[in-house]
Protein backbone atom coordinates (compact mmCIF):
# COMPACT_ATOMS: atom_id res chain seq x y z
CA UNK A 1 0.00 0.00 0.00
CA UNK A 2 2.85 2.40 0.80
CA UNK A 3 4.40 1.81 -2.64
CA UNK A 4 1.07 2.45 -4.35
CA UNK A 5 0.49 5.56 -2.25
CA UNK A 6 3.94 6.90 -3.11
CA UNK A 7 3.33 6.25 -6.81
CA UNK A 8 -0.10 7.86 -6.52
CA UNK A 9 1.42 11.05 -5.05
CA UNK A 10 4.07 11.17 -7.79
CA UNK A 11 1.56 10.76 -10.61
CA UNK A 12 -0.87 13.19 -8.98
CA UNK A 13 1.83 15.86 -8.73
CA UNK A 14 2.77 15.24 -12.37
CA UNK A 15 -0.87 15.66 -13.34
CA UNK A 16 -1.18 18.87 -11.30
CA UNK A 17 1.99 20.28 -12.83
CA UNK A 18 0.75 19.57 -16.35
CA UNK A 19 0.38 23.03 -17.89
CA UNK A 20 -0.94 21.89 -21.27
CA UNK A 21 -4.61 22.23 -20.35
CA UNK A 22 -4.20 25.73 -18.91
CA UNK A 23 -2.02 26.67 -21.89
CA UNK A 24 -4.73 25.43 -24.28
CA UNK A 25 -7.32 27.57 -22.49
CA UNK A 26 -5.01 30.57 -22.59
CA UNK A 27 -4.38 30.12 -26.32
CA UNK A 28 -8.13 29.82 -26.92
CA UNK A 29 -8.85 33.06 -25.05
CA UNK A 30 -6.12 34.85 -27.04
CA UNK A 31 -7.53 33.50 -30.32
CA UNK A 32 -11.02 34.76 -29.43
CA UNK A 33 -9.59 38.18 -28.56
CA UNK A 34 -7.80 38.37 -31.93
CA UNK A 35 -10.96 37.36 -33.81
CA UNK A 36 -12.95 40.06 -32.01
CA UNK A 37 -10.30 42.63 -32.98
CA UNK A 38 -10.35 41.52 -36.61
CA UNK A 39 -14.15 41.61 -36.62
CA UNK A 40 -14.11 45.30 -35.66
CA UNK A 41 -11.53 45.99 -38.40
CA UNK A 42 -13.75 44.24 -40.98
CA UNK A 43 -16.76 46.36 -40.00
CA UNK A 44 -14.77 49.53 -40.49
CA UNK A 45 -12.85 48.50 -43.62
CA UNK A 46 -14.09 49.61 -47.08
CA UNK A 47 -11.13 48.59 -49.23
CA UNK A 48 -11.57 45.07 -50.67
CA UNK A 49 -7.81 44.43 -50.70
CA UNK A 50 -7.50 45.23 -47.00
CA UNK A 51 -10.63 43.19 -46.42
CA UNK A 52 -9.03 40.06 -47.97
CA UNK A 53 -5.85 40.65 -45.98
CA UNK A 54 -7.85 40.65 -42.72
CA UNK A 55 -9.55 37.37 -43.70
CA UNK A 56 -6.15 35.85 -44.49
CA UNK A 57 -4.80 37.00 -41.13
CA UNK A 58 -7.80 35.39 -39.37
CA UNK A 59 -7.11 32.09 -41.17
CA UNK A 60 -3.46 32.19 -40.06
CA UNK A 61 -4.48 32.79 -36.42
CA UNK A 62 -6.90 29.87 -36.68
CA UNK A 63 -4.22 27.51 -38.01
CA UNK A 64 -1.78 28.44 -35.23
CA UNK A 65 -4.48 28.04 -32.56
CA UNK A 66 -5.64 24.68 -33.94
CA UNK A 67 -2.10 23.32 -34.13
CA UNK A 68 -1.26 24.41 -30.57
CA UNK A 69 -4.57 23.05 -29.23
CA UNK A 70 -4.00 19.63 -30.77
CA UNK A 71 -0.50 19.51 -29.30
CA UNK A 72 -1.72 20.52 -25.82
CA UNK A 73 -4.58 17.99 -25.89
CA UNK A 74 -2.20 15.24 -27.00
CA UNK A 75 0.15 15.93 -24.09
CA UNK A 76 -2.75 16.20 -21.63
CA UNK A 77 -4.24 12.90 -22.80
CA UNK A 78 -0.83 11.27 -22.47
CA UNK A 79 -0.56 12.41 -18.84
CA UNK A 80 -4.12 11.28 -18.10
CA UNK A 81 -3.56 7.85 -19.69
CA UNK A 82 -0.36 7.42 -17.70
CA UNK A 83 -2.20 8.27 -14.48
CA UNK A 84 -4.96 5.77 -15.30
CA UNK A 85 -2.47 3.04 -16.19
CA UNK A 86 -0.17 3.47 -13.19
CA UNK A 87 -2.82 4.19 -10.54
CA UNK A 88 -6.47 3.62 -11.33
CA UNK A 89 -6.01 0.32 -13.17
CA UNK A 90 -3.98 -1.05 -10.25
CA UNK A 91 -6.51 0.11 -7.67
CA UNK A 92 -9.52 -1.43 -9.41
CA UNK A 93 -7.81 -4.50 -10.87
CA UNK A 94 -9.47 -7.04 -8.58
CA UNK A 95 -12.76 -8.75 -7.87
CA UNK A 96 -14.03 -7.57 -4.50
CA UNK A 97 -15.93 -10.80 -3.79
CA UNK A 98 -12.68 -12.78 -4.14
CA UNK A 99 -10.78 -10.75 -1.57
CA UNK A 100 -12.48 -12.11 1.56
CA UNK A 101 -13.99 -15.57 1.13
CA UNK A 102 -15.87 -15.76 4.45
CA UNK A 103 -18.81 -13.47 3.90
CA UNK A 104 -20.62 -11.75 6.76
CA UNK A 105 -24.27 -12.76 6.81
CA UNK A 106 -26.67 -9.91 6.13
CA UNK A 107 -28.83 -10.77 9.10
CA UNK A 108 -31.01 -8.07 10.72
CA UNK A 109 -28.74 -8.02 13.78
CA UNK A 110 -25.55 -7.58 11.70
CA UNK A 111 -27.13 -4.87 9.57
CA UNK A 112 -28.31 -3.11 12.72
CA UNK A 113 -24.77 -3.16 14.16
CA UNK A 114 -23.36 -1.60 10.99
CA UNK A 115 -26.21 0.90 10.79
CA UNK A 116 -25.72 2.00 14.39
CA UNK A 117 -21.92 2.22 13.97
CA UNK A 118 -22.40 4.61 11.03
CA UNK A 119 -24.96 6.66 12.94
CA UNK A 120 -22.70 6.87 15.98
CA UNK A 121 -19.84 8.03 13.75
CA UNK A 122 -22.05 10.79 12.32
CA UNK A 123 -23.25 11.82 15.79
CA UNK A 124 -19.80 12.12 17.31
CA UNK A 125 -18.62 14.17 14.32
CA UNK A 126 -21.51 16.60 14.66
CA UNK A 127 -23.44 15.55 11.52
CA UNK A 128 -26.72 15.68 13.42
CA UNK A 129 -28.88 16.76 10.47
CA UNK A 130 -28.43 13.32 8.95
CA UNK A 131 -29.60 11.60 12.13
CA UNK A 132 -32.52 13.91 12.90
CA UNK A 133 -34.79 14.03 9.87
CA UNK A 134 -37.01 17.13 9.83
CA UNK A 135 -40.34 17.15 8.02
CA UNK A 136 -43.45 19.31 7.98
CA UNK A 137 -46.71 18.13 9.45
CA UNK A 138 -50.09 18.68 7.82
CA UNK A 139 -50.24 22.23 9.19
CA UNK A 140 -46.83 23.16 7.86
CA UNK A 141 -45.15 23.01 11.26
CA UNK A 142 -41.64 21.56 11.38
CA UNK A 143 -41.33 18.30 13.30
CA UNK A 144 -38.29 16.12 14.04
CA UNK A 145 -38.29 12.38 13.50
CA UNK A 146 -35.43 11.09 15.63
CA UNK A 147 -34.25 7.59 14.83
CA UNK A 148 -35.65 5.38 17.62
CA UNK A 149 -32.49 3.26 17.54
CA UNK A 150 -30.38 6.23 18.67
CA UNK A 151 -30.13 6.98 22.37
CA UNK A 152 -31.36 10.59 22.62
CA UNK A 153 -29.33 11.22 25.77
CA UNK A 154 -26.22 10.15 23.84
CA UNK A 155 -27.27 12.42 20.99
CA UNK A 156 -27.46 15.39 23.36
CA UNK A 157 -24.07 14.54 24.90
CA UNK A 158 -22.24 14.51 21.57
CA UNK A 159 -24.13 17.65 20.56
CA UNK A 160 -22.73 19.30 23.67
CA UNK A 161 -19.22 18.03 22.90
CA UNK A 162 -19.24 19.45 19.37
CA UNK A 163 -20.63 22.79 20.58
CA UNK A 164 -17.83 23.03 23.15
CA UNK A 165 -15.21 22.10 20.53
CA UNK A 166 -16.46 24.86 18.23
CA UNK A 167 -16.07 27.35 21.07
CA UNK A 168 -12.54 26.12 21.78
CA UNK A 169 -11.67 26.69 18.12
CA UNK A 170 -12.83 30.28 18.61
CA UNK A 171 -10.63 30.51 21.75
CA UNK A 172 -13.59 30.46 24.10
CA UNK A 173 -12.74 28.02 26.90
CA UNK A 174 -15.61 28.86 29.27
CA UNK A 175 -17.84 25.85 28.49
CA UNK A 176 -14.89 23.45 28.37
CA UNK A 177 -13.72 24.62 31.79
CA UNK A 178 -17.26 24.36 33.17
CA UNK A 179 -17.56 20.76 31.91
CA UNK A 180 -14.11 19.80 33.26
CA UNK A 181 -14.94 21.31 36.67
CA UNK A 182 -18.24 19.44 36.76
CA UNK A 183 -16.46 16.15 35.99
CA UNK A 184 -13.24 16.80 37.92
CA UNK A 185 -13.83 13.84 40.24
CA UNK A 186 -13.90 11.41 37.31
CA UNK A 187 -11.08 13.15 35.44
CA UNK A 188 -8.68 13.36 38.39
CA UNK A 189 -9.59 10.42 40.61
CA UNK A 190 -10.42 7.76 38.05
CA UNK A 191 -8.45 8.88 35.00
CA UNK A 192 -5.59 10.86 36.52
CA UNK A 193 -6.16 13.50 33.85
CA UNK A 194 -4.87 17.07 34.08
CA UNK A 195 -7.36 18.37 31.49
CA UNK A 196 -8.88 20.94 33.84
CA UNK A 197 -5.46 22.27 34.86
CA UNK A 198 -4.38 22.56 31.21
CA UNK A 199 -7.57 24.46 30.37
CA UNK A 200 -6.97 26.95 33.17
CA UNK A 201 -3.32 27.39 32.13
CA UNK A 202 -4.43 28.14 28.59
CA UNK A 203 -7.02 30.66 29.80
CA UNK A 204 -4.34 32.35 31.90
CA UNK A 205 -2.06 32.60 28.86
CA UNK A 206 -4.94 34.06 26.84
CA UNK A 207 -5.26 36.90 29.37
CA UNK A 208 -1.47 37.34 29.50
CA UNK A 209 -1.01 37.54 25.72
CA UNK A 210 -3.93 39.95 25.31
CA UNK A 211 -2.27 42.37 27.75
CA UNK A 212 -4.80 41.82 30.57
CA UNK A 213 -2.12 41.31 33.22
CA UNK A 214 -4.28 42.13 36.25
CA UNK A 215 -7.04 39.83 34.98
CA UNK A 216 -4.43 37.07 34.51
CA UNK A 217 -3.21 37.53 38.12
CA UNK A 218 -6.78 37.51 39.45
CA UNK A 219 -7.54 34.37 37.47
CA UNK A 220 -4.40 32.62 38.71
CA UNK A 221 -5.20 33.44 42.37
CA UNK A 222 -8.71 32.06 41.92
CA UNK A 223 -7.91 28.73 40.24
CA UNK A 224 -4.28 27.66 40.56
CA UNK A 225 -4.15 27.05 44.37
CA UNK A 226 -6.46 24.02 44.17
CA UNK A 227 -4.22 22.33 41.60
CA UNK A 228 -1.14 22.96 43.73
CA UNK A 229 -2.90 21.52 46.77
CA UNK A 230 -4.04 18.42 44.87
CA UNK A 231 -0.66 17.84 43.19
CA UNK A 232 2.47 19.60 44.45
CA UNK A 233 4.26 18.95 41.14
CA UNK A 234 1.97 21.57 39.55
CA UNK A 235 3.75 24.25 41.59
CA UNK A 236 6.61 24.32 39.07
CA UNK A 237 4.25 25.10 36.16
CA UNK A 238 2.35 27.71 38.18
CA UNK A 239 5.57 29.41 39.30
CA UNK A 240 6.76 29.78 35.71
CA UNK A 241 3.38 31.06 34.57
CA UNK A 242 3.23 33.66 37.32
CA UNK A 243 6.83 34.76 36.80
CA UNK A 244 6.23 35.27 33.10
CA UNK A 245 4.10 38.38 33.76
CA UNK A 246 7.31 40.22 34.70
CA UNK A 247 8.14 40.19 30.99
CA UNK A 248 6.26 41.28 27.89
CA UNK A 249 4.90 38.25 26.03
CA UNK A 250 6.78 39.42 22.90
CA UNK A 251 10.11 39.73 24.74
CA UNK A 252 12.36 37.10 23.17
CA UNK A 253 14.86 37.56 26.03
CA UNK A 254 12.33 36.35 28.57
CA UNK A 255 13.31 32.98 30.08
CA UNK A 256 9.68 31.95 29.65
CA UNK A 257 9.25 33.13 26.05
CA UNK A 258 9.29 29.66 24.45
CA UNK A 259 7.41 28.06 27.32
CA UNK A 260 4.48 30.50 27.22
CA UNK A 261 3.98 30.86 23.47
CA UNK A 262 0.35 30.99 22.42
CA UNK A 263 -1.02 30.09 18.98
CA UNK A 264 -3.87 28.21 17.35
CA UNK A 265 -1.91 24.98 17.83
CA UNK A 266 -2.42 25.31 21.61
CA UNK A 267 -6.18 25.30 21.10
CA UNK A 268 -5.98 22.43 18.61
CA UNK A 269 -4.06 20.34 21.14
CA UNK A 270 -6.51 21.11 23.95
CA UNK A 271 -9.40 20.26 21.59
CA UNK A 272 -7.94 16.79 21.00
CA UNK A 273 -7.34 16.26 24.72
CA UNK A 274 -10.86 17.47 25.55
CA UNK A 275 -12.40 15.12 22.93
CA UNK A 276 -10.49 12.15 24.33
CA UNK A 277 -11.56 12.80 27.91
CA UNK A 278 -15.15 13.63 26.99
CA UNK A 279 -15.47 10.33 25.09
CA UNK A 280 -13.80 8.46 27.95
CA UNK A 281 -16.30 9.84 30.45
CA UNK A 282 -19.11 8.60 28.17
CA UNK A 283 -17.43 5.21 27.92
CA UNK A 284 -16.36 5.54 24.28
CA UNK A 285 -12.97 5.38 22.60
CA UNK A 286 -11.61 8.64 21.22
CA UNK A 287 -11.66 7.44 17.60
CA UNK A 288 -14.83 6.33 15.83
CA UNK A 289 -15.03 2.53 15.56
CA UNK A 290 -16.20 2.69 11.94
CA UNK A 291 -13.24 4.94 11.10
CA UNK A 292 -10.76 2.53 12.69
CA UNK A 293 -12.33 -0.45 10.91
CA UNK A 294 -12.18 1.25 7.51
CA UNK A 295 -8.62 2.42 8.16
CA UNK A 296 -7.57 -1.10 9.14
CA UNK A 297 -9.21 -2.48 6.00
CA UNK A 298 -7.50 0.12 3.82
CA UNK A 299 -4.08 -0.76 5.26
CA UNK A 300 -4.72 -4.52 5.02
CA UNK A 301 -6.26 -4.58 1.54
CA UNK A 302 -3.04 -4.95 -0.53
CA UNK A 303 -2.03 -8.00 1.53
CA UNK A 304 -5.40 -9.63 0.84
CA UNK A 305 -5.01 -8.89 -2.89
CA UNK A 306 -1.50 -10.32 -2.95
CA UNK A 307 -2.69 -13.49 -1.23
CA UNK A 308 -5.50 -13.95 -3.79
CA UNK A 309 -3.05 -13.47 -6.67
CA UNK A 310 -0.66 -16.08 -5.24
CA UNK A 311 -3.57 -18.41 -4.53
CA UNK A 312 -4.63 -18.30 -8.19
CA UNK A 313 -1.09 -19.28 -9.22
CA UNK A 314 -0.75 -22.03 -6.63
CA UNK A 315 -3.79 -24.26 -6.23
CA UNK A 316 -2.31 -25.87 -3.11
CA UNK A 317 -2.54 -22.61 -1.17
CA UNK A 318 -5.83 -22.35 0.68
CA UNK A 319 -7.59 -20.38 3.42
CA UNK A 320 -9.19 -22.92 5.73
CA UNK A 321 -9.48 -21.08 9.06
CA UNK A 322 -12.55 -18.93 9.50
CA UNK A 323 -11.44 -16.89 12.52
CA UNK A 324 -7.76 -16.49 11.62
CA UNK A 325 -5.96 -15.04 8.62
CA UNK A 326 -3.49 -17.23 6.69
CA UNK A 327 -0.99 -14.36 6.62
CA UNK A 328 0.31 -11.61 8.86
CA UNK A 329 -1.06 -8.09 8.65
CA UNK A 330 1.25 -5.24 9.66
CA UNK A 331 -0.96 -2.73 11.45
CA UNK A 332 0.15 0.42 13.29
CA UNK A 333 0.34 0.08 17.08
CA UNK A 334 -2.81 2.11 17.76
CA UNK A 335 -4.85 -0.43 15.75
CA UNK A 336 -3.38 -3.50 17.43
CA UNK A 337 -5.14 -2.63 20.69
CA UNK A 338 -8.45 -3.87 19.26
CA UNK A 339 -7.47 -7.50 18.68
CA UNK A 340 -10.34 -9.69 19.97
CA UNK A 341 -7.85 -12.12 21.59
CA UNK A 342 -6.28 -10.47 24.61
CA UNK A 343 -3.12 -11.71 26.33
CA UNK A 344 -2.72 -10.44 29.89
CA UNK A 345 0.60 -8.53 30.06
CA UNK A 346 1.12 -9.69 33.67
CA UNK A 347 0.29 -13.41 33.54
CA UNK A 348 1.15 -13.76 29.81
CA UNK A 349 -1.98 -15.89 29.44
CA UNK A 350 -4.95 -15.52 27.11
CA UNK A 351 -8.10 -14.23 28.77
CA UNK A 352 -11.22 -16.41 28.81
CA UNK A 353 -14.89 -16.17 29.81
CA UNK A 354 -13.90 -17.36 33.29
CA UNK A 355 -10.88 -15.05 33.42
CA UNK A 356 -12.02 -11.96 31.44
CA UNK A 357 -9.96 -8.82 30.74
CA UNK A 358 -10.52 -5.99 33.25
CA UNK A 359 -9.91 -2.28 32.61
CA UNK A 360 -8.34 -0.25 35.40
CA UNK A 361 -9.35 3.43 35.90
CA UNK A 362 -6.13 4.39 34.06
CA UNK A 363 -7.39 2.26 31.09
CA UNK A 364 -4.61 -0.32 31.36
CA UNK A 365 -6.02 -3.85 31.00
CA UNK A 366 -5.22 -6.97 33.01
CA UNK A 367 -6.86 -10.35 33.40
CA UNK A 368 -9.25 -10.81 36.31
CA UNK A 369 -6.97 -13.33 38.00
CA UNK A 370 -3.99 -10.97 37.79
CA UNK A 371 -6.13 -8.17 39.22
CA UNK A 372 -7.18 -10.38 42.14
CA UNK A 373 -3.58 -11.30 42.90
CA UNK A 374 -2.52 -7.64 42.85
CA UNK A 375 -5.40 -6.49 45.03
CA UNK A 376 -4.87 -9.26 47.62
CA UNK A 377 -8.48 -9.96 48.48
CA UNK A 378 -10.02 -6.63 47.55
CA UNK A 379 -7.41 -4.17 48.83
CA UNK A 380 -6.02 -1.20 46.94
CA UNK A 381 -3.17 -1.81 44.52
CA UNK A 382 -0.95 0.08 42.12
CA UNK A 383 -1.20 -0.39 38.36
CA UNK A 384 1.88 -2.30 37.13
CA UNK A 385 2.29 0.17 34.25
CA UNK A 386 1.60 3.61 35.73
CA UNK A 387 1.39 5.36 39.14
CA UNK A 388 -2.43 5.02 39.37
CA UNK A 389 -3.72 3.39 42.58
CA UNK A 390 -7.16 1.79 42.57
CA UNK A 391 -9.41 -0.86 44.10
CA UNK A 392 -11.16 -3.78 42.31
CA UNK A 393 -14.58 -2.13 42.49
CA UNK A 394 -13.29 0.66 40.21
CA UNK A 395 -12.33 -1.84 37.49
CA UNK A 396 -14.69 -2.77 34.67
CA UNK A 397 -14.86 -5.88 32.52
CA UNK A 398 -13.80 -5.34 28.91
CA UNK A 399 -15.74 -6.91 26.05
CA UNK A 400 -13.85 -7.26 22.78
CA UNK A 401 -16.11 -7.41 19.74
CA UNK A 402 -15.32 -9.79 16.94
CA UNK A 403 -15.91 -7.68 13.83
Amino acid sequence: MSDLLELFNIELNNFKQNEHISKGLKDTRNFITKLETLEKELEAEQDEKEYNQIISEANNHHKVWESNLKSNLKNSNSTLNKFNKNILDKIYDFELNDVYIYKIDKTPSNLKLIDNAIKLHLIRNGDLDIIVDKNDDDNGNEVSNEDPRIDLSLLSKFTEMNQILKKIQNRDLSDAIQWATKNENILLTQMGSDLEFNLHKLQYLEYYHSGQIFEAVRYAKTWFPKFINSNSSNLTDVSKLMSSILFNHNDSNSPYHKLNKLSNSNFQEISILFSKKYCSVLGFSFESSIFLILLSGYISFPTFLKFIQIKHLNNKLDWTTHNELPFEINQPDFLKRFHPIFICPVSKEETTLENPPMALPCHHILSKQSLQKLSRNGGSFKCPYCPTTCIPSQCKQVNFGSI
